[in-house]
């Protein structure tokens, strides 16, 4: 795979330990990119097929379907509520589509470019990686006429970004290594985070780990980002092109570039406190639309509810016969974690 079919991951939020062993979620894909997560379906694109398609995850022998076809080698995607934004490599454009819509038609977002590849959304801030430049831009998704803004270049590939407080963290694909930039200063300068990788393409982050996928060494690794100098720790290994990657709930997802397929493996979830122990936690109601509930608690526990994202949206303590209000929250799927054990998925409608 040419350096410029690159791809990207996501921030999630579970503390897991893999097993070895994975198992064919879908096959018969061609080129299979970056993945996202809403309401029980799996979207990712295309590359070599050039379209976006979607998969059911709860159904046993997942059908793909077609979200939208006739695209020029469609690269980064990520959703910003029901719109979903796209890198169009071939057009050298991003452009967004209605996920809700049946029959969606492409808005253009931004023209310009050279080769986008890595999204990242920010507030209204989308920053965009593109290979061919060896740039990181940035537009106001706000704008009905965006610009393009250089925040850094001089890059080899960049391709996925993720951002940790004010840092954002870039996967140089030709370079084999990670480096972060400051997004507060005026003219950033790319530090190295991590070297001696092989094709880092996509990453997420959990609490101060880095998980990264390395296409060329058919892996996946890890780094604490708060250490001095991290060194690449093996997390899985022997995979086929790995690119995107996604945790929903206890099993990791992973798009195979080279083999056509989307595969997971069952993660080990972090163990339930004994004090839960003494009986099954049931949510009630779920899905709902004003407040949950949870039984099977004697005592004081803090709870925090994350989104698909790993995003940590309400926080606090619950106890016996105790409500939490969710009528702030916006409508999808959200995973309630208490006392960082038990980890529970509900939906708001």
């Amino acid at each position: 795979m040419k350096h410029q079919i690159i791809f990207f991951v996501f921030q999630v939020f579970i503390g897991i330990n893999l097993f070895s062993q994975t198992v064919d979620v879908v096959s018969g894909l061609e080129g299979t990119g970056r993945i996202l997560y809403y309401e029980d379906e799996l979207y990712f694109s295309q590359y070599e097929g050039n379209e976006i398609s979607k998969i059911n995850i709860t159904k046993p022998n997942p059908v793909i379907i077609q979200v939208l076809g006739g695209l020029e080698t469609p690269n980064g995607i990520l959703l910003n509520g029901t719109d979903l934004y796209f890198a169009d490599s071939e057009t050298k454009s991003i452009y967004k589509i209605e996920i809700t819509n049946s029959n969606p038609i492409p808005t253009l977002v931004v023209s310009g470019l050279g080769h986008p590849v890595g999204l990242l959304l920010n507030n209204n801030d989308l920053y965009i990686s593109d290979v061919l430049d060896n740039i990181i831009y940035k537009i106001n998704i706000n704008d009905s006429n965006p610009s393009l803004e250089i925040i850094a270049s001089n890059l080899l590939s960049p391709n996925e970004m993720v951002l940790s407080d004010s840092y954002l963290y870039i996967a140089e694909y030709d370079a084999n290594r990670i480096v972060k930039i400051n997004i507060t200063e005026p003219s950033p300068i790319p530090i190295e985070v991590v070297g001696n990788l092989e094709g880092p393409t996509s990453f997420f982050l959990y609490n101060n780990d880095l998980y990264i996928s390395e296409y060329t060494g058919g892996r996946i690794s890890k780094i604490d980002i708060t250490e001095a100098s991290p060194v690449a720790e093996e997390v899985l290994t022997n995979l086929d092109g790995p690119t995107g990657l996604i945790i929903i709930g206890n099993a990791l997802y992973i798009a195979e570039f080279d083999s056509g397929k989307i595969i997971k493996t069952i993660l080990d979830i972090l163990t339930v406190p004994d004090n839960l122990k003494i009986s099954p936690l049931i949510l009630f109601p779920n899905p709902s639309s004003e407040f949950i509930q949870i039984y099977g608690i004697y005592e004081s526990q803090k709870y925090s509810i994350m989104d698909v994202f790993g995003k940590r949206v309400i926080h606090g303590s619950i106890s016996e016969n105790r409500k939490i209000n969710i009528q702030s929250l916006s409508s999808g799927v959200y995973f309630l974690k208490i006392n960082e054990g038990k980890t529970i998925k509900f939906r708001k409608i």
